[in-house]
């Protein structure tokens, strides 16, 4: 059976284990969430960054600075799988390939279309193949590493957590321990014991109580010698005459045949008094 020092330390270890786990755990998924929301804000940047980049391109007539800009963001974020980009001109059509799909995976394209404001005729279709398998790779490597940054700050503050849980585990039951030896000392005669605890909690009250009341056990049990010290003295004197008077009497009665029965009793009273007195 568990002590209440065991108990406690198991009670408090365990509630800052799970407040722990709690924090952790609500940390991973907020931080899933936004690794989430950053990767979709990357990839509408990355639209929007193209898209500016080919009106450059239209405007400039330079179909390399949107090829090479397209090639520099697949370096730079892997999650851009491919880029499928035509340019329409004068009714005639050509394509780059920049990238391949996947063989497996789930893919999400992101269509965009820039025409030249001065030429209508003239314009520019990109498809930009996101991965979001990469992604998802991506959010959980975020979240392995941020387990391990959990696990290592979980561990070092479990020792603290421990250390912190015994010292209030002791420093409630030590005490209430040192109470329960001090009523052994008073319930073997040893009155007047009394506690030093200089706290001003409850348990400080309660040691202040138990100190009072081990002073008035001592003081009642002084009391009570003094009493009883005082009692016997007040009846030595009387019970001294008392047997004077009866070896008198014992005395001036020897052979009367009258006097043979309250000799009898004169001879128990003696007999009693002499009990007492051994006693």
């Amino acid at each position: 059976m568990m002590n209440i020092r065991t108990r406690l330390i198991l009670s408090i270890t365990a509630l800052l284990v799970a407040s722990m786990l709690s924090l952790g755990y609500g940390i991973l998924l907020a931080q899933r969430a936004r690794a989430r929301r950053d990767m979709a804000q990357a990839a509408r940047v990355i639209q929007n960054s193209v898209q500016r980049v080919a009106l450059d391109a239209i405007l400039q007539k330079d179909d390399l600075q949107l090829v090479s800009y397209v090639n520099f963001l697949k370096a730079q974020y892997p999650a851009l799988s491919y880029a499928r980009i035509s340019w329409v001109a004068d009714g005639r059509s050509r394509s780059v390939n920049l990238g391949s799909s996947p063989a497996s995976g789930r893919v999400s394209e992101l269509p965009l279309e820039v025409a030249d404001p001065a030429n209508l005729t003239r314009r520019v279709a990109i498809r930009l193949g996101i991965s979001d398998d990469v992604i998802e790779s991506t959010v959980r490597e975020s979240q392995r590493r941020l387990k391990e940054i959990i696990i290592v700050i979980w561990l070092g503050s479990s020792v603290i957590w421990f250390a912190m849980a015994y010292w209030l585990a002791w420093s409630i039951t030590s005490p209430i321990a040192s109470l329960g030896r001090m009523a052994e000392q008073i319930s073997a005669g040893q009155l007047g014991r009394q506690l030093e605890w200089r706290s001003q909690d409850e348990i400080g009250e309660l040691v202040k109580v138990f100190n009072c009341m081990s002073r008035r056990l001592a003081e009642l049990d002084e009391a009570k010698k003094a009493f009883i010290s005082s009692v016997t003295h007040e009846f030595r004197s009387p019970l001294g005459a008392i047997e004077n008077f009866i070896a008198l009497i014992m005395s001036q009665t020897d052979n009367r045949p009258e006097w043979q029965q309250p000799r009898e009793y004169l001879v128990r009273i003696r007999a009693g008094k002499r009990i007492h007195r051994s006693s």
